[in-house]
């Protein structure tokens, strides 16, 4: 107590992100398996919600005038997330009155707690898994945030500073796990070597 020694935090960072053809494939599939639980990868694909921020979703916090959401982030603090407005219209369809969680279990009414069992099922089924069960290349619902990012970071049209914002990081630390993505000239600078062997 009062000293340096800190504890080490594990990497837990996600490695794998979706191509465009397995993200085709899960919403695909997952459309027929659990049609809300298309709609969640889909919105967060879209815009890079967090799973615990789409179970907390109520029907009051959508904002189709502003053309966005209010979500609960970590901590407990409310923010506007401007969303596409195709989103506002999918969330709205549900009909949810503005006290009720717009994602619900079947049957029960209540907001999911936990992805559904079936996402591991369809991820199973599309070989999405890795084989040696490396929990960093494991495909969750939060890949879909990680598969938001790297999509943008790899468009090359969105600075870092941008892609903090997008992602609400609090820092730029958190941002600079996506920085590996941004195009650069690493190939053109790596064939300077290769002019020098030749």
């Amino acid at each position: 107590r009062g000293g340096t020694w800190k504890m080490v935090k594990p990497n837990n960072e996600r490695l794998r992100f979706l191509t465009r053809d397995e993200a085709k494939a899960l919403l695909d599939d997952l459309e027929k398996r659990h049609p809300q639980l298309h709609d969640m990868v889909l919105l967060s694909l879209r815009t890079g919600l967090r799973p615990t921020e789409m179970f907390k979703l109520k029907g009051q916090d959508v904002d189709a005038n502003a053309c966005g959401l209010y979500i609960l982030q970590k901590g407990g603090k409310r923010v506007f997330v401007r969303v596409p407005e195709d989103m506002i219209r999918m969330l709205q369809a549900y009909n949810r009155k503005s006290a009720e969680p717009i994602f619900q279990q079947p049957r029960k009414k209540a907001a999911f707690k936990k992805t559904p069992a079936c996402f591991q099922t369809a991820v199973r089924k599309l070989n999405l898994a890795p084989e040696d069960g490396d929990s960093l290349y494991a495909i969750t619902l939060h890949t879909m945030r990680h598969t938001f990012a790297s999509w943008l970071a790899q468009s090359g049209q969105v600075t870092l500073m941008e892609l903090q914002k997008l992602m609400r990081h609090k820092n730029i630390t958190m941002t600079m796990r996506y920085a590996h993505l941004f195009p650069g000239q690493e190939s053109e600078k790596l064939s300077i070597i290769e002019s020098i062997l030749v």
